[in-house]
């Protein structure tokens, strides 16, 4: 029966191309595969930690997008390991960890790394309160579905940038368009300037926008 669950959370989450509905979908996967009170994406961005997601019975959403530094926590923990971490109570938490909740109800945890393709993108990590919540047939599951989710999370993410580089080129286009249309002769480089704001303006949203020479 969890392997079917599984199955169906992984079409939910390959049916989208955006990140920022993968991360929640994944988290909430997590949480309802294992049945468990909190389940967490962090995600590696630069030189930080980023909360991504927070699913669960006991889910403090209002800490997503929290960020600490890459080597602090269990994710920063997990990033060194780079294997599933299966503690089945709190004394067996590393001293560096996390805990969402009140400490002394945080019992068990389970957490995988997202890789792909020998690169760890952050975690997923499942929690209860409960001590040996988790045993070691729980390890596989967790790690297939974070396999899956770190592959689609990196497809959405390669997608996103694909968008974003196709947008820089149109409005490049239209830019060098709108400068051309001043003919052969020298082009006034006012009425460039003019022609390339209001191309921008139709093109991109913004709050503020400014030609700086």
């Amino acid at each position: 029966a969890r392997l079917e669950g599984l199955l169906h959370l992984t079409r939910e989450m390959l049916g989208h191309a955006d990140p920022e509905i993968v991360y929640p979908a994944a988290a909430r996967a997590a949480a309802g595969l294992l049945g468990v009170e909190v389940a967490t994406l962090w995600l590696l961005e630069e030189d930080a930690l980023v909360l991504r997601a927070v699913a669960g019975r006991e889910a403090p959403a209002s800490l997503t997008g929290e960020r600490m530094p890459a080597h602090e926590g269990l994710t920063g923990h997990m990033l060194k390991i780079r294997r599933p971490l299966l503690c089945h109570s709190a004394d067996e938490w590393p001293v560096e960890a996390a805990h969402f909740g009140e400490e002394e109800s945080v019992q068990s945890v389970l957490a995988v790394p997202l890789q792909v393709g020998g690169y760890t993108l952050g975690t997923l990590t499942t929690q209860s309160y409960r001590r040996h919540a988790f045993s070691e047939d729980d390890i596989p599951l967790l790690t297939t579905l974070a396999s899956q989710a770190a592959a689609v999370i990196q497809n959405a993410r390669l997608f996103q940038s694909v968008q974003r580089q196709v947008l820089q080129l149109s409005i490049l286009h239209a830019v060098a368009q709108a400068a051309a249309r001043s003919g052969p002769a020298a082009p006034d480089p006012e009425e460039v300037t003019r022609r390339a704001m209001e191309t921008l303006s139709q093109r991109v949203n913004y709050d503020f926008l400014a030609l700086l020479l």
